[in-house]
């Protein structure tokens, strides 16, 4: 485990956030092997995660781009362009929710146009308003 860290962060060069949540999975995997008698012990038990800042460093768009992006959006030949946008900007849906809509998704509830996402890892849908 500390030679594949070691490798994470020399060769492939990850980011703090990135090599912690890399080494997460294997450790919650491990965890599991351990918890379903696969294995006695955890190779990654005592293996520590390189500290991470709590707040990204990445910044969004600002609100003239988002709007020169709504813009060309609106003006795109493809109707499904501004569509994408909306969704993604104005609704905060992640990119598999936004492609993985489909227009049987879109429905009424209680007075607001709702589209049903799911979730990562097919997690019980969830609703985008927006109100009329």
């Amino acid at each position: 485990m500390e030679l594949f860290v070691r490798w994470l962060q020399g060769v492939r060069q990850f980011k703090p956030s990135t090599l912690s949540r890399r080494v997460s999975v294997v450790r919650c995997f491990y965890r599991t092997c351990v918890i379903d008698t696969v294995l006695e012990s955890s190779p990654a038990a005592y293996v520590r995660r390189p500290s991470a800042p709590a707040e990204s460093p990445t910044l969004g768009l600002s609100h003239l781009q988002f709007e020169a992006m709504i813009v060309a959006g609106r003006t795109s030949q493809n109707q499904h362009d501004f569509a994408l946008v909306a969704m993604l900007g104005l609704l905060g849906s992640q990119i598999f929710e936004a492609c993985g809509s489909d227009i049987a998704d879109l429905g009424d509830e209680h007075g607001h146009r709702v589209l049903r996402v799911r979730g990562k890892g097919g997690e019980s849908p969830s609703c985008h308003c927006r109100q009329r």
